[in-house]
């Protein structure tokens, strides 16, 4: 499974997060099926791009390569608006934002298919809600 980093066609689904399933390598192309969005099935081909940055370096760095990532885990940004078959939730460190724990929960189709991780010290077997109290008083 990867994730694209960029947008490359939004009418086609080609957005940045969206999921891939890679069936086949080229040298300047990989052939993929859609995993998520509206598009879900298709397959697609995803161009190696050209990168350039020149504004971290006092010289121009260029480079070739497909703007994708492995996709095995997701942050909880990345993972918003999007609906997962299996959810596994890593919270052996409490959550540090407003909203985390709402949209990692609210990400399974079902219940039954979160998996939850706690730390070993969490005897309570409780998680936090981080709330920013001052966004509700307005």
């Amino acid at each position: 499974m990867i994730m694209l980093v960029r947008n490359l066609n939004v009418k086609e689904g080609l957005c940045n997060g969206t999921r891939l399933q890679v069936a086949n390598i080229g040298k300047y192309v990989l052939n993929c099926i859609i995993k998520s969005g509206d598009k879900i099935g298709e397959t697609t081909l995803i161009p190696r791009i050209t990168l350039i940055e020149d504004k971290k370096f006092p010289f121009v760095l260029k480079r070739h390569q497909f703007p994708i990532r492995l996709a095995f885990a997701f942050t909880i940004n990345k993972s918003q608006s999007q609906t997962f078959e299996k959810i596994g939730i890593d919270y052996t460190e409490d959550p540090f934002s407003h909203g985390q724990t709402y949209v990692s929960l609210s990400r399974a189709k079902s219940w039954e298919k979160i998996k939850i991780k706690l730390s070993e010290k969490n005897k309570e077997r409780r998680i936090k809600n981080i709330v920013w109290r001052e966004a509700l008083l307005n």
